[in-house]
């Protein structure tokens, strides 16, 4: 790799590289996940049928609009999972600030407590299922207030409460589930000086 530099997707199709992934994912003790963030994690198969139903409910022009602004007009319409993908991810190129608007697809559908615990849920049962994980240190925001625009999401403001319960509460049930799972529940803030709500 280093005297051939290569894309790191030709790294990791190579032979050698899925077969050290199998011993790990069949590895005896399972793996801690020190830092992950909840938004960042998301898959499309758990964001486009909720993203849909936002689609179709009765906000769907502010929800359109934040798409665009977020991802341009060529982002619409989302049809299918093949579609939430492509948003999803980090394209070759993109910088750190462009990928963190591309969370906002995945932003928009954590609208209450019952999204949060099914995004917890979600979460623990794809990383102990597919990546041999057995411990999690979610990063969170407790809130979607923020000064900035950019930033602004429409739908419900969900509580803190909601967001901590929630997510708690999701990863409980599969803990209910699997005894050998456990996780840690780490908020983290945004450091920009126009992130945060300015009234407060």
């Amino acid at each position: 790799y280093h005297r051939d530099p290569s894309d790191i997707r030709g790294l990791l199709d190579h032979q050698v590289a899925r077969t050290l992934g199998g011993i790990l994912r069949a590895f005896p003790l399972r793996f801690r996940e020190e830092h992950i963030h909840l938004t960042g994690s998301l898959t499309a198969d758990f964001v486009y049928p909720r993203l849909s139903a936002l689609l179709e409910g009765p906000d769907r022009e502010s929800y359109e609009r934040k798409i665009r602004e977020s991802y341009g007009d060529d982002a619409l319409p989302i049809r299918s999972e093949v579609d939430a993908d492509r948003l999803l991810r980090l394209q070759d190129g993109m910088g750190f600030s462009h990928y963190l608007q591309i969370l906002t697809l995945a932003k928009l559908v954590l609208v209450d407590r019952a999204a949060h615990s099914d995004a917890a849920y979600h979460l623990a049962n794809r990383l102990y299922g597919d990546y041999n994980i057995g411990r999690i240190r979610l990063k969170f925001t407790f809130s979607r207030a923020t000064g900035s625009a950019l930033d602004a999401l429409p739908g419900p403001e969900v509580s803190s409460e909601d967001v901590v319960l929630g997510l708690y509460e999701g990863f409980e049930a599969f803990r209910g589930e699997h005894p050998d799972f456990d996780f840690v529940l780490s908020p983290s803030f945004r450091k920009e000086t126009d992130f945060f709500d300015v009234e407060r």
